[in-house]
């Protein structure tokens, strides 16, 4: 069985030390780590354990970059997968990352559609049609969508008028027709049916 010599600070990242076992570096832990282990020198140490407390370290660094991807806004389940792909990262290494993220709360697919559909409402109102599809894209399951969708979003028609409000005022100043096309054309490319682009054209037509 080796021995833990000496445990020293890195010179360029603070919080990070050196343990040296047997007079030679070994492996590098941080701070909490230490103190979680209840490392110190003098401890006896086999090469399972130091295998161990190397895995518990890596784990940490990746979650470190985890939480600074989470920091800038709320992310699905499936997006941290794909952050976590493309760090090269193992199944079982990935496996074990999501499942701390899990237990720490920071995994809601739910909460993430709530959250995604009301500020697409506040900041760029789109028709369901369009508001399923980028759901989808960013992995989150069938059944929180419909639930999400029938929870969340205003009727189709008032996302309609919500989305064309800040727009109308020009495409009114064009002759009737190409109002109406101007109008179908951007409404149909924030994912709104026909039948509400018509209901919605039939009610400007009225009121002007």
């Amino acid at each position: 069985m080796s021995e833990i010599t000496a445990i020293e600070p890195q010179k360029r990242r603070a919080g990070r030390f050196n343990i040296f076992v047997d007079g030679v570096f070994s492996f590098a832990l941080s701070e909490d780590l230490i103190a979680r282990e209840k490392i110190k020198i003098g401890q006896k140490i086999t090469q399972e354990q130091i295998e161990k407390l190397i895995q518990e370290y890596e784990l940490e660094k990746i979650l470190e970059k985890v939480f600074r991807f989470l920091s800038y806004r709320q992310r699905s389940k499936q997006e941290i997968l794909n952050y976590l792909k493309k760090k090269n990262l193992g199944e079982k290494e990935i496996e074990l990352v999501i499942k701390k993220i899990e237990k720490l709360g920071f995994i809601d697919d739910e909460e993430f559609a709530r959250a995604f559909v009301q500020s697409r409402i506040k900041a760029r109102p789109k028709g369901k049609r369009l508001l399923i599809q980028e759901l989808r894209q960013k992995g989150i399951e069938k059944e929180i969508i419909e639930k999400t969708l029938e929870e969340v979003t205003l009727p189709e028609i008032e996302l309609a008028q919500k989305a064309i409000e800040k727009k109308l005022k020009n495409f009114l100043k064009l002759p009737p027709q190409e109002a109406k096309v101007k109008i179908a054309g951007f409404l149909a490319r924030r994912g709104f049916s026909w039948d509400t682009i018509k209901e919605l054209i039939d009610r400007i037509g009225k009121r002007d």
